[in-house]
């Protein structure tokens, strides 16, 4: 079995306006298999059971992670899951633009560190 890592992102125009990131679990080789694996059990467990139509009706019609976040320990949905050869699934984190940081920032303050030359050593 291998962990994969999804982020899940939202970009409203030019910055990040929300995040996700996801574990899947799986034996499936590639990432892009796993992400339509995963997109293949929710559509089945939307189209066969209740709670699943619910949770589809509830978004919208628009389902997205931040709507199956809720839904990580309904059992239909890991069996769903399951057929399609994902072993597993949890948000790990989500975030929002309130705790975005550039990925880019310089986390070193310059300003603060002690004035050497180039050749000088530690």
């Amino acid at each position: 079995m291998t962990t994969y890592n999804f982020v899940f992102s939202r970009i409203d125009g030019f910055r990040l306006d929300a995040a996700m990131v996801v574990e899947i679990v799986s034996n499936l080789r590639t990432a892009s298999e796993v992400l339509a694996a995963f997109q293949a059990g929710v559509t089945s467990w939307v189209d066969t059971t209740r709670e699943g139509r619910r949770c589809w009706i509830g978004s919208s019609e628009d389902l997205n992670i931040g709507d199956l976040s809720g839904y990580e320990g309904d059992p239909d949905l890991k069996q769903a899951l399951e057929i399609v050869g994902i072993a597993g699934w949890r948000c790990v984190t989500s975030l929002s633009v309130d705790n975005h940081v550039d990925y880019d920032k310089h986390l070193v303050d310059e300003s603060k560190l002690k004035k050497t030359t180039e050749n000088e050593q530690l």
